[in-house]
């Protein structure tokens, strides 16, 4: 791991610094360096981000000054120092400083400490306050050999033990005088030096000497500041510090007060004393931000409620340290707002309220008469005027619908929660109530899928920043662990990591030989198998008819446009319009309840698919197994449903997602899209929205109409991107009567001559796969199918991806053209998705099980039999059927004594990782080169296997294994 350069120096003072706060009983602490609040945000309780007065710049999180910390990773993270009211842990410290950018820094109250910060700010110039500074030590000398540093911006910070400790936090230096700084007291945490600060400054050592103790700060000229002085001018002058200070245990709520006096409601002691916990650091949170002060430290209180629940100290501090006491508020803020917490101020010190109350606050505590209830549980106020109702325009099934639209949209974090927050103000819901009961388990049945395909996006990003970002960005927004999330990513990685083939480099003979190759096609020289494509055109350009065609000639096996289509099974999926008009297409076109056509659309009862519902597309495929997977359109099934921009990039990703799982199961998919109306734009530049739509296929082709007339039934159909194939364009014809699209030709060439050329192209292919594999000369087929013009036409069919060809053994500088034998259906075998709870198997397993089947591999030597080192095995792939592999790196054969699999023998099935690892089948058929096909027993379990599954799998003999069992 790489850290930024840090001085040898900085690292040594840092330790000197920790050293002497463990030696002299203080707590230490981390600080991050400030960080970039629009990447590290400050949020309330409820997760929305919290502004500066511009309204549009995020408040810090990481201001350089709070308890933080960088981990190993530069992530940085918060400390929430109220936790330490007891020393931290040497493991702790050690995690804290791993990092060398971390600052350290300490908490005030400890062995009576105060240390006075005079903040620069307060001044006129650096200047003014180094003089005000020194002119007050010079009044106090005795305070002249304390410890005392220099600020990051110029400031100074003095540390002294006060026997009394100060019931003020902001200070002058005359009574009644303007602040200059602030007294950190009990709980609250100063920077020391080493520290970097947010000027990029460091915090510098001016004397490290013994702090000083005084009788109170103001014997040595330490002053509240004015705005004090006015909350003490209106107290009776004999007032002391308790009765200054709002009673802390007055403000608890029921229930807590209950818990203190050693009520134990749920029967949980620890239970109990947290709930008491949270409720008492709740109000200090409260009155801290709002400058009142509590006669009573939180830790006290809750001490004081573990003796009477009969909860020793130590287990007290454990279940203190185990809150998020920094963001505890009081119930009476979560059940009644600003207004109940002030309502109880108000009860308990009328003068108080006076002078702290914002006068927005009062105004609406003045125009309602609010009431405390006499809840068990909690306070809540509730308004009794009887001149002002509130219309709520919302019922609460109401909302709840239009939250889920909301959380389904896959807006941003800020955008969501704005939309969320002006739907609740609709309703009666409650603040908390909203936020716990209704929009935590909307997000968590809504945002699996997200979350996965999230993670998968994570784990692709190379660069390292936006990796951090988006991390830190997933864990927030989908409130899950560190350790759910490196869950979910090992899993997703292993699932992937089946279908990877490591690169490796190849002899210019290996590349050579791939030219033999030929591509696969569900129709020739126009759907290539097993990639993903787009067709485009603009409305009325006869997309969905065209589609149609072709879904009907795959599920029929008649040709389309002209060509052979394979016979296959089709999934159409048509979010663009309703289900009963897609109907009408398939009838118009000839379907007649075929059986493998499946279709899914939108109707009154059942909503149209949608990316977000990856896990139904999944299931369909798993159950179905199509050869073509045809989605109608891109707009309705991402963007609209994403509620991104059609320009946005991000749709590339999600083209790629819905590309990988039809893939996967042995399909083809083809998007439907439309194009843009900018004449101008030619090729992939046509269809509408990011190019990263028409980067993200294999093929892009598009429909347009022959001229304006809307009657004219002639179309122009061009393939502005291919890839292993060449281009054409060609002259379509719609015949509305049948709903067929005939072809007419390439664009520019008569019909006479393109039918003539379809014909020879016919006659041709079906010679080479009457003689599959075999290579012939264009002068031998010419001879066997007749026609002229041969060479031209096998050279457009190998452009075409259609035909292969190879070196003319006889003459080098010739060709010779075949075609490879026909692929058998792709498999039906279902790969589950593996979710946080999935078993995760280890690398080192892996490796073991890799180790131990490899020596169980076959051998097959030239003119031999089939032998096995410890028992006879046959490798299963795809369809159960393919050659054996030899172990790598071994020639010689092996012998064994183990009955040889034979016709009809039942065999145990095994493939690490596969639900069929260990069931029994019965061997079908055996070949001469070493293959296999089996059907298993238990009639349940699927019969087809996918290379994913299992790329390296045996059987073995049951007979075997049963007299070994008997042994």
């Amino acid at each position: 791991m790489l850290f930024n350069s840090k001085s040898h120096t900085f690292l040594i003072e840092r330790k000197k610094r920790i050293q002497w706060l463990i030696q002299n009983n203080f707590p230490v602490l981390p600080v991050a360096p400030q960080q970039d609040p629009c990447k590290y945000p400050k949020k309330d309780r409820k997760r929305n981000i919290e502004y500066e007065a511009d309204g549009k710049t995020p408040k810090k999180l990481y201001t350089g000054k709070n308890p933080s910390y960088l981990d190993n990773n530069g992530i940085p993270r918060l400390i929430q120092h109220q936790k330490y009211q007891m020393l931290p842990t040497q493991q702790e410290i050690d995690t804290w400083f791993a990092h060398p950018d971390n600052g350290v820094g300490t908490l005030g109250g400890w062995n009576k400490t105060v240390w006075l910060d005079f903040d620069i700010k307060h001044f006129k110039s650096p200047q003014d306050c180094k003089h005000t500074v020194l002119k007050w030590l010079e009044q106090n000398h005795i305070l002249q050999k304390t410890f005392s540093e220099l600020t990051h911006s110029g400031g100074l910070r003095i540390g002294i033990k006060v026997k009394n400790q100060p019931d003020f936090t902001n200070f002058a230096l005359a009574p009644g005088g303007k602040h200059v700084g602030e007294a950190l007291s009990i709980g609250r945490f100063t920077v020391l030096s080493p520290t970097i600060g947010p000027s990029g400054n460091a915090y510098e050592s001016i004397r490290q000497g013994e702090l000083i103790e005084v009788e109170n700060l103001k014997s040595i000229g330490i002053y509240p500041c004015s705005k004090k002085n006015k909350l003490a001018s209106i107290l009776p002058l004999q007032t002391d510090y308790a009765q200054a200070s709002m009673p802390l245990e007055q403000l608890l709520s029921k229930k807590a007060k209950a818990i203190l006096n050693g009520d134990n409601p749920t029967g949980d002691r620890s239970e109990a004393l947290t709930t008491l916990a949270h409720e008492a650091f709740g109000w200090q949170n409260w009155c801290n931000s709002n400058q009142i002060l509590l006669d009573t430290n939180p830790q006290d209180i809750v001490l004081q409620g573990g003796k009477k629940l009969d909860i020793d100290d130590a287990r007290v501090q454990r279940i203190i340290k185990s809150i998020d006491v920094e963001f505890s508020y009081p119930s009476a803020k979560f059940y009644g707002g600003e207004e109940q917490c002030w309502l109880k101020i108000r009860q308990l010190n009328q003068e108080i309220y006076e002078v702290k109350c914002p006068s927005n606050i009062k105004i609406i505590l003045s125009n309602t008469n609010h009431q405390i209830s006499s809840s068990p549980n909690h306070s809540r106020v509730k308004s009794t005027n009887s001149n002002k109702t509130t219309e709520f325009k919302l019922t609460q099934d109401e909302a709840i619908e239009k939250a889920k639209v909301i959380i389904n949209q896959g807006l941003d974090e800020l955008e969501e929660n704005l939309q969320l927050e002006k739907i609740r103000q609709q309703t009666r819901f409650s603040d908390y109530f909203w936020e716990r009961k209704v929009l935590t388990p909307l997000r968590r049945n809504f945002l699996a899928t997200r979350l996965k395909l999230e993670i998968q996006a994570y784990l692709r990003e190379t660069n390292p920043q936006r990796q951090i970002t988006e991390r830190n960005r997933i864990l927030s927004r989908y409130h899950i662990t560190t350790k759910e999330f490196e869950q979910q990513c090992q899993a997703i990685q292993y699932a992937e990591k089946q279908n990877q083939q490591k690169p490796q480099p190849l002899t210019l003979q290996e590349v050579f030989a791939l030219e033999n190759e030929g591509l696969s096609w569900l129709v020739e020289g126009i759907i290539p198998k097993g990639v993903s494509g787009i067709l485009s055109g603009l409305p009325g350009a006869s997309k969905t008819l065209w589609t149609t065609d072709l879904a009907y000639s795959i599920v029929t096996g008649t040709p389309f446009l002209g060509e052979k289509a394979r016979n296959g099974k089709v999934l159409m999926i048509n979010s663009d319009q309703p289900l009963n008009i897609t109907a009408n297409y398939l009838s118009h076109r000839g379907f007649d309840n075929e059986p493998n056509i499946r279709v899914i659309g939108e109707t009154r009862n059942m909503a149209a698919w949608t990316i977000k519902d990856l896990e139904s597309l999944e299931l369909w495929l798993q159950e179905f197994q199509p050869d073509l997977v045809i989605i109608d359109s891109i707009r309705a099934t991402i963007i609209h449903p994403l509620g991104i921009e059609e320009k946005s990039e991000s749709i590339g990703h999600w083209l790629k997602e819905v590309e990988r799982l039809i893939i996967r199961y042995g399909g083809t998919l083809l998007w439907v899209h439309h194009d843009n109306k900018n004449k101008d734009d030619t090729g992939v530049s046509r269809a509408s929205g990011s190019t990263a739509i028409a980067g993200s296929v294999s093929f892009h082709y598009r429909i347009e109409k022959a001229s304006k007339d809307q009657s004219d039934p002639h179309r122009i159909f061009s393939m502005a991107k291919t890839r292993g194939y060449e281009p054409v364009t060609l002259k379509l014809m719609y015949d509305s009567t049948t709903g067929v699209f005939q072809n007419l030709g390439h664009f520019g060439e008569s019909l006479d001559n393109a039918q003539q050329s379809q014909s020879l192209r016919q006659r041709i292919l079906e010679f080479l796969d009457q003689h599959p594999g075999v290579r012939y000369e264009p002068e031998e087929i010419q001879n066997a199918v007749g026609g002229n013009n041969i060479g031209v036409e096998l050279c457009k069919m190998h452009q075409r991806g259609m035909v292969s060809k190879s070196k003319s053994p006889n003459n080098p500088r010739r060709k010779v053209y075949f075609r490879n034998a026909t692929q058998s259906p792709l498999p039906d075998v279902s790969v589950p998705l593996i979710n946080q709870n999935s078993e995760i198997i280890a690398e080192q397993e892996l490796q073991t099980f890799n180790s131990t089947f490899n020596s169980l591999l076959i051998k097959k030597s030239e003119g031999e039999e089939l032998k096995v080192q410890n028992q006879e095995a046959v490798v299963i792939s795809r369809v159960l059927t393919t050659t054996l592999n030899s172990p790598q790196g071994s020639d010689e054969s092996y012998n064994s004594s183990v009955p040889k699999i034979a016709q009809g023998m039942r065999v145990l099935f095994r493939c690490l990782g596969s639900k069929r690892d260990g069931k029994v089948a019965v061997v079908n058929s055996l070949t001469a080169n070493g293959e296999a096909s089996i059907t298993f027993e238990d009639t349940t379990l699927p019969q087809d296997l996918l290379n994913h599954e299992c790329p390296q799998s045996f059987l073995e003999p049951l007979e075997a294994k049963t007299n070994d069992d008997s042994q």
